[in-house]
């Protein structure tokens, strides 16, 4: 995955073919990891990324997706 912006809420979810209980990978955190051959995780990048690639404990995924959303800008105080 590739953004443009900093501070990116970037998420993924998968289906395991055969890790009935899979765990986020290394630097994500589990949104959904209670079994049943499914997994969601995401993380909040402090930078721009190039070629991020959403990793799971397990390497059976067989189906997912990956997205990022883009945080909102800071406003100031309203009148």
């Amino acid at each position: 995955m590739t953004t443009s912006n900093a501070n990116d809420f970037i998420f993924a979810a998968y289906r395991f073919n055969a890790t009935a209980s899979p765990n986020a990978g290394p630097g994500w955190t589990a949104i959904t990891a209670s079994g049943g051959y499914y997994l969601s995780e995401y993380q909040i990048v402090s930078a721009t990324q190039a070629g991020l690639v959403a990793t799971a404990s397990s390497g059976d995924e067989d189906g997912g997706i990956v997205d990022a959303i883009v945080a909102a800008a800071a406003s100031g105080p309203t009148r």
